[in-house]
């Protein structure tokens, strides 16, 4: 492994570190690049990544993973299947028209627990964002994001005082 005075750290250089970070228990801060997830993450907005320990990733859960092409992102789990250790779990990104794929728990090294946007704190563990997470994983699984339901889930998220400030 690298060290931390080595230079120039590549790309897979700081992912190494983050994977292992995460593995030995550690959480990891970092700038989300890409439109993948919006609305709930935006391209610039600081994301805090926890790791998992002795719990299972849940459906709506947007988890920091590396697929099968060596891909890292962080995207939502929007299917299960198997038992205990040998789950695998479906990933996609919230906007994306299609999955990136099943992949096993060893590919999983994080849960995003906070994001930080312009001052503002979201905390992903809270109930109604456990929800949301929960909705956007049913929209993406079934296809129910090109329909009258998506509209309806984004007006209500709108509505509310907290969340409508940061979704539009």
């Amino acid at each position: 492994m690298k060290k931390l005075t080595d230079k120039p750290w590549s790309d897979a250089d700081i992912c190494d570190l983050t994977r292992d970070l995460l593995r030995m228990g550690k959480s990891v801060r970092f700038q989300a690049r890409g439109m993948s997830m919006k609305p709930l993450v935006r391209d610039g907005d600081i994301m805090l990544v926890e790791p998992f320990g002795q719990k299972l990733p849940r459906l709506g859960d947007v988890v920091l993973c590396q697929t099968e092409s060596g891909r890292v992102l962080a995207h939502r789990v929007i299917g299960r299947q198997g038992k205990l250790e040998e789950k695998t779990y479906l990933i996609q990104g919230d906007r994306a028209a299609y999955a990136d794929g099943w992949i096993s728990h060893e590919q999983i090294w994080g849960r995003v627990s906070k994001l930080e946007r312009g001052g503002n704190v979201i905390n992903l563990e809270n109930p109604f964002m456990k929800a949301l997470g929960k909705y956007a994983a049913f929209r993406s699984r079934y296809g129910w994001g090109r329909g009258k339901l998506q509209t309806f889930g984004t007006m209500i998220a709108r509505k509310l005082p907290y969340i409508g400030t940061l979704i539009n």
